[in-house]
């Protein structure tokens, strides 16, 4: 680890424990598990080690990857990184923006990640982008839902802590300084969410009584004070608001893209947080005002669906009985951590929407390009039908988008439809004779149908794309 991050350990030092023994049956009992215990008594006197590094010439370290440059410059590293997601409804972000510029003093970075919207919060966005160093916008062309939009989000945060937060929020003085308090405080916590007055759960708050904003702002202050330090362990926090600590997000990743577009994925995100080892808390001496279900209301979004669907697959998933009424008490029996249930991965960095999308609205080619990169994510997960909408939708916005064609030409061809297949990637090849992946997927078609002469002669334009490519020339020498 050491020599992957640049450095040399030059020197290691063990500090020991006074009287200490080693557990009689341990050695034993690790044994049992396959595990070698020859030097384990004398690696059990020692509690911490003293490492000596330094860092090693820069041209030994392997190059880095190096991700599109981000309409920012920082000079200190965030204490915590905000995510925001917005979907229209802009009243309600100018609020949440304004109260949380505000009402809080520890060094933060907002991530605001949009889905789609249409009445100007594009705009004030990009306003707040170019006036502040500390805000980054990602626009997606679509509402992509509160997982895989969080998830973008979460994917480019720098922070130690990552705060998921809701639009629709008025947030108070010190808020995120008392959550980042009760996180520091327990070693074992790895999420703390705070109190509101519209929330499902012990989280509600419901005898704090205020008429107005500026009254709010006055009991959540007393709140505070009465309150201090004080909270309760709870095995999840509802996802309109919640500080998550890095070490989380390392041991799990982000949210599960497959709950659609909302619901139940902030249940499955905290079993895999318990699971994972990391208990939750609730912050008493922290309130923040929830208007609640804005994005559902202003987009008419159908609620009930969009539960049944997440409950459909929390079901699944977590092998519950299928026969359970939507958000009934369920049992978790897959306690023990499985890297393939329990970790859900965050999308690459440098494939986010950050870049051009600030200072300019983007043009039809490049929205059906993140159409069509979506619907592949949404097809590698087994969501085919819905992958095939957002192909339709990428070439609705550019019929000629190249990835949308050769995307749809081999899902064509794995359903049997050879000729719709064919009649897709030509079209793809087409409009862009230069896209080797174009190419070589109407080749295997091609020789899949019998088509040797068509084959060939394609083969032969890809053969002098490619010239390295070993297996295009075996196989054009070969027809």
């Amino acid at each position: 680890m050491f020599q992957e991050a640049g450095y040399e350990i030059g020197k290691v030092s063990g500090m020991a424990l006074a009287n200490c023994e080693m557990p009689g049956g341990l050695a034993e009992a690790l044994q049992g598990f396959g595990l070698n215990t020859e030097t384990l008594a004398q690696e059990s006197q020692v509690y911490q080690f003293l490492l000596v590094a330094s860092p090693v010439h820069q041209s030994s370290r392997s190059p880095l990857t190096e991700l599109p440059a981000i309409p920012r410059q920082r000079h200190h590293k965030p204490v915590a990184s905000l995510v925001m997601l917005t979907c229209n409804q802009l009243e309600f972000t100018k609020q949440c923006v304004e109260s949380l510029f505000e009402h809080t003093a520890t060094p933060f970075e907002l991530i605001v990640v949009d889905n789609g919207s249409t009445d100007g919060t594009l705009e004030y966005l990009g306003d707040l982008v170019r006036s502040r160093s500390d805000i980054t916008l990602i626009a997606n062309p679509v509402n992509l839902g509160y997982a895989a939009g969080n998830n973008q989000g979460i994917a480019v945060a720098e922070g130690e802590f990552i705060g998921i937060l809701n639009n629709d929020l008025i947030l108070t003085d010190g808020w995120l300084e008392r959550l980042i308090e009760q996180a520091q405080g327990h070693a074992s916590v790895g999420v703390v969410g705070p109190r509101s007055n519209v929330v499902s759960g012990p989280q509600e708050l419901a005898d704090l009584n205020y008429g107005d904003v500026t009254q709010m702002h006055v009991e959540a202050n007393k709140l505070a004070t009465a309150q201090a330090g004080r909270g309760f362990s709870h095995p999840r926090v509802v996802g309109f608001c919640m500080l998550i600590k890095r070490a989380v997000i390392d041991a799990i990743g982000g949210f599960d893209e497959r709950f659609g577009r909302a619901n139940f994925e902030d249940d499955d995100f905290f079993w895999r947080v318990n699971i994972a080892g990391f208990q939750c808390r609730l912050a008493d001496d922290v309130f923040v005002h929830h208007h609640g279900s804005r994005t559902f209301v202003g987009e008419q979004i159908d609620y009930k669906a969009c539960m049944q669907y997440a409950w459909e697959w929390f079901v699944k998933k977590w092998s519950l009985d299928p026969e359970l009424p939507v958000g009934s008490n369920y049992p978790i029996t897959q306690r023990q951590f499985q890297s393939g249930i329990h970790v859900s991965a965050l999308p690459e960095a440098a494939s986010l929407p950050v870049r051009g999308w600030v200072e300019r609205m983007p043009t039809a080619a490049e929205t059906a390009d993140r159409y069509s990169a979506f619907g592949e994510r949404l097809y590698e997960r087994g969501e085919s039908e819905q992958a095939l909408r957002f192909f339709d939708t990428a070439l609705s916005w550019d019929d000629g988008c190249v990835e949308a064609l050769n995307n749809l030409g081999v899902i064509a061809f794995h359903e049997d439809r050879h000729a719709e297949a064919i009649g897709t990637l030509r079209h793809a090849v087409q409009r862009d004779p230069a896209n080797k992946n174009s190419i070589w997927n109407l080749v295997s078609i091609y020789l899949q149908c019998d088509m040797k002469d068509q084959a060939r002669a394609l083969l032969s334009d890809f053969v002098r794309l490619d010239e390295n490519n070993v297996e295009a020339a075996e196989l054009l020498k070969s027809l």
